[in-house]
């Protein structure tokens, strides 16, 4: 808008300057009809004529400067309407490949998510596994024991220490699953 302001004033200082320039004309026509004193006023008239001439050079060149200088302003605006254009597509550019950044994001969580949740819920059923496991196991260890208190010792020690060491392997795993299980409950959490 203020290019455009600028132009209008140029014009203006323009139609001003060529209206100026014609009523000069016409008092240099006017002075040059009369016929009173011609040696007196033929000379004022070469002398005004010298003036306005000088006087419509200058304007005729401060118009040319004006129209430069306008010429300028223009190129300049369209200079920056092509670089607002440029940094516009740029940023869409950015922007939809941020977007898409956050999306991919966004599904490889929900994918470690999954395989977490996918994992975790191995974990529980081998839990369930093991403390079945052990129960049964208990079970038999006390059948066991039982039967050997029951027939007075007179079986070896063999059998009721293979049953305790399975027993103790199996708390181990018990107690190591757990750990899993806890530990990947709070990374999912």
């Amino acid at each position: 808008m203020a290019m455009a302001r600028a132009l209008e004033e140029d014009l203006e200082a323009k139609e001003e300057l060529e209206r100026f320039n014609k009523q000069l004309r016409a008092e240099m026509e006017d002075l040059m009809s009369s016929k009173d004193d011609v040696g007196k006023n033929v000379h004022e008239l070469e002398m005004s004529k010298r003036t306005l001439e000088q006087q419509v050079e200058e304007m005729r060149t401060q118009l040319e400067e004006l129209e430069d200088e306008l010429q300028a302003t223009e190129d300049a605006k369209l200079r920056l309407e092509v670089n607002m254009q440029a940094m516009k597509a740029q940023f869409d550019r950015d922007l939809l490949a941020r977007h898409e950044q956050g999306e991919e994001k966004k599904r490889s969580l929900v994918k470690q998510m999954r395989e977490m949740e996918a994992e975790l819920e191995d974990e529980r059923k081998q839990r369930t596994l093991a403390v079945a496991s052990k129960k049964k196991l208990e079970m038999d260890l006390n059948e066991l024991e039982g039967q050997i208190e029951g027939q007075g010792g007179g079986c070896s020690g063999e059998g009721l220490e293979e049953a305790r060491s399975s027993r103790d392997e199996i708390f181990t795993q018990s107690k190591e699953n757990e750990k899993k299980l806890k530990s990947l409950e709070a990374e999912i959490l």
